[in-house]
């Protein structure tokens, strides 16, 4: 019985489109306003209207927001190290000062990378679902990929 319905549905909605009765609806062309949603409680959609308005999120979001941006500052930082190692090999072993400072910016990001680590479980336990969470840094991948 639902194949039947289902059918004749498509059937007539496939004629409407022929026939051109989709064509000017109004919004056409205009992004949708998701914003509405008839199934969410009122007073969460409330509270996400009110921050969004305000230029705010909930903080779980403004907490994932400095962990990338934290992130984001320290690869930097360890990238700009391996240029400047790179740069004072001139095609020859580095000089053991070279070395030395590459040593110690790795040293500089694990610290930071293990502040970050902490960070990130704790964030992982404020997320509503598990599908917000974020998975740990993984140092050694981070100083290879830069290191590529």
């Amino acid at each position: 019985m639902t194949d039947k319905w289902g059918k004749l549905v498509e059937e007539r909605l496939q004629e409407a489109f022929a026939e051109g009765k989709f064509a000017n609806l109004p919004g056409k062309g205009k992004p949708l306003d998701l914003e509405e949603d008839p199934l969410a409680d009122p007073a969460l959609w409330m509270a996400r209207h009110i921050l969004r308005n305000s230029g705010m999120s909930l903080p779980w979001v403004e907490e994932r927001r400095r962990i990338e941006a934290l992130l984001a500052e320290a690869t930097a930082e360890l990238a700009r190290s391996w240029a400047a190692y790179c740069d004072s090999r001139g095609g020859e072993q580095p000089s053991p000062l070279a070395e030395l400072r590459w040593q110690k910016a790795v040293g500089a990001f694990r610290e930071q990378v293990s502040a970050l680590n902490r960070r990130i479980r704790a964030y992982n336990l404020t997320v509503p679902h598990v599908r917000f969470q974020r998975c740990l840094i993984v140092v050694e991948r981070e100083v290879e990929r830069i290191c590529k």
